[in-house]
């Protein structure tokens, strides 16, 4: 009696996972794509800098941030297929920089955006 539980547990845990295999989001290939926006164009020195990052693909498995002052971040997308972040940054210096994202699939296809962050003087 025992052997019949554990077998149609089995049976039902192997078809629950496999039920969930059949969302969409599996198999079907995702364009890749991500973007990088300002939250303020303008930011005075000594405040944080802030942007927002979405990306999408099949699987991401880089997500690299340049603030365009020689910052970089990693940033790990865990292999997602879609993901929305907001970053902060405080810059050293007034001038106009070039923030930079670039997401790469597990299969090697990246994508890149950029936007730019005026820091002026108080």
């Amino acid at each position: 009696m025992p052997s019949t539980f554990i077998r149609l547990f089995t049976l039902l845990v192997v078809a629950a996972g496999f039920a969930g295999c059949l969302d969409d989001s599996v198999g079907q290939p995702r364009d890749l794509g991500v973007s990088i926006e300002s939250v303020q164009s303008v930011v005075q020195l000594g405040d944080s800098a802030v942007v927002e990052i979405s990306a999408q693909g099949q699987h991401l498995a880089e997500l690299t941030l340049s603030w365009g002052d020689g910052t970089v971040e990693e940033l790990d997308p865990m292999g997602a297929v879609e993901l929305e972040r907001r970053n902060t940054h405080t810059y050293d210096e007034p001038g106009l920089f070039e923030p930079h994202v670039r997401a790469v699939e597990i299969s090697g296809r990246a994508a890149e955006a950029s936007t730019s962050v005026e820091v002026t003087t108080p």
